[in-house]
């Protein structure tokens, strides 16, 4: 079990968001690196203890790794912003990574140049290690479990991305069998659903799922067992060059296509968590389906796509065409 601090404005909507990660053991609101001894929230919220709000975080690295986590964490705050997240100001409220060993100091400084190179403006994060933490009171522990409409600077979507996003994971060789018995349930559900001419003759191959796997398209979702696969492929999908009895939603070809998304019966939510991580990843996605396959037509439509028009395989036979464009 490994530990660390992390600081990123109000502790409690960041204590909500790492709880709901893969690999969190436990989390504890409280103060970090000050240089009173143990401070009360009042006496924090002064500003005069040099101390932030922060989750000490113990987590199981063997299921989460710290450069994985630290990805979380930078989605959750601003590093552009000093001593400010959402509507909170002051020294309490600024961003930091407090690390408990010297190896965990040299992976967090690493993530963080990873990250000042995506911006083109000095970052506000404290990468240091943790040499003062004390513990917030009672209450403000597990605070908005305790209050649901509490105050929270968190936008909701990121809750719902760390609910899925660390439980899927790439596709591996060693996954294939597990893949093959999920594509077989997902067609027990299509014939069940009416659908009789969806994946009929073998498919999809061991060839084609290879191929996903050793281009790093297939995912995989992850609990205590496989329950879900979908191949994420970037542009351009040679199929998708020409559009009949409509248009698509634009002309660009930065686009990714989503393939393959098969579940078993005891799966929910599948469709929603594939979204959300693939939006994480890419605004403009794209996928076509069946004529008959109504369970997926209406998790389109219920999703937000929009229906584009007709486009044809490599064997001719035709499928609707749907996407979906995130606006800034």
């Amino acid at each position: 079990m490994k530990e660390i601090c992390l600081a990123g404005g109000c502790f409690w909507g960041l204590e909500k968001y790492f709880k709901l990660i893969r690999g969190v053991v436990d989390t504890e609101v409280g103060f970090a690196n000050g240089f009173t001894e143990n401070p009360s929230y009042k006496e924090v919220y002064t500003d005069k203890t040099g101390y932030a709000e922060c989750v000490f975080i113990r987590y199981d690295s063997a299921v989460l790794a710290l450069d994985q986590l630290l990805s979380f964490f930078f989605k959750a705050i601003d590093p552009s912003s000093e001593n400010k997240q959402g509507e909170d100001v002051g020294t309490r409220y600024r961003s930091g990574i407090y690390c408990t060993s010297e190896e965990d100091l040299e992976i967090a400084h690493r993530c963080f140049e990873q990250l000042s190179e995506l911006y083109n403006v000095p970052l506000f994060v404290d990468v240091e290690m943790l040499y003062s933490y004390t513990a917030a009171e009672d209450y403000h522990q597990d605070y908005l479990d305790k209050n649901p409409t509490g105050y929270c600077h968190i936008r909701p979507e990121l809750y719902k991305y760390a609910r899925i996003c660390n439980r899927i994971r790439r596709a591996e060789e060693r996954d294939i069998e597990d893949i093959m018995l999920i594509f077989e349930q997902a067609k027990q559900i299509m014939r069940s659903d009416g659908n009789e001419q969806q994946w009929t003759g073998g498919y999809p191959s061991l060839e084609i799922l290879h191929t996903d796997i050793s281009n790093a398209w297939g995912y995989v979702i992850e609990e205590e067992n496989i329950t879900a696969y979908f191949a994420f492929i970037p542009s351009p999908e040679p199929t998708y060059f020409k559009i009949y009895d409509g248009q698509w939603l634009d002309q660009s070809e930065d686009y990714h296509v989503v393939h393959r998304i098969a579940s078993g019966a005891s799966s929910h939510g599948v469709f929603a968590d594939i979204m959300t991580f693939c939006f994480s990843k890419q605004k403009n996605i794209r996928i076509d389906t069946h004529r008959d396959n109504k369970i997926m037509q209406h998790n389109l439509q219920k999703h937000g796509f929009s229906y584009c028009g007709i486009i044809l395989l490599a064997n001719g036979d035709e499928r609707l065409a749907y996407q979906k464009i995130l606006l800034d």
